[in-house]
Formats: C-alpha cells, structure tokens, sequence
C-alpha cells in the first residue's frame, strides 16, 4: 500500500500512520524527485480543491520549496482491538 503525502523536507525515515478509523500502518517515506511528482501531486490536488482548499502543482513541491512530497510504502498495519485494553492492535497481512 502507498500514500502520497507533503512533509516538510528532512531525511527519509520510518512513519507511523494512524488514523481515527483505528487503523495503524508504519511505512517508509521516500522523497519524490522533481520528475516523480506528477502522479501523486495531481491525486492531492484534487482532494485538497474538493474539501475546500487551493490547487497544488508539481512546481509547488520542487527542490527549494517550503515542502515537499513523498510517497510512503506501508510494511505493517494493524487495527485497533475492542477488548477494553488500552492501545491492544492486531496485526493485519499487507497481502
């Protein structure tokens, strides 16, 4: 699984994802270069002009922006259990 997401620029590290869902994932970011963005750039404009927010283009996350774009590679996910143990997840296969 791969999200696409805008972080300000430092190195490449582990992410942990967590979402109100109760859903977890740990992925790994990789900054996309100039020639890689127009792909994801597009899918986050998008959603950015649909809830409200400005059009974003592959030149506003270029080298020497305020921020860039990467594209996170889940390797674990897992869901949050309902037994009454605080932050119990389960392990859920990426396949």
């Amino acid at each position: 699984m791969e999200l696409a997401g805008l972080l300000r620029p430092r190195r490449p590290r582990r992410v942990l994802l967590g979402f109100l869902t109760r859903r977890y994932m740990s992925a790994i970011a990789k900054l996309l270069e100039d020639g890689e963005t127009a792909g994801g750039i597009e899918a986050f404009s998008r959603r950015s002009v649909a809830h409200g927010g400005l059009e974003w283009t592959s030149e506003d996350v270029r080298a020497g922006a305020g921020v860039r774009l990467y594209r996170a590679t889940a390797d674990s996910h897992w869901i949050l259990a309902k037994d009454g143990r605080p932050d119990h997840r389960i392990p859920v296969p990426l396949t």
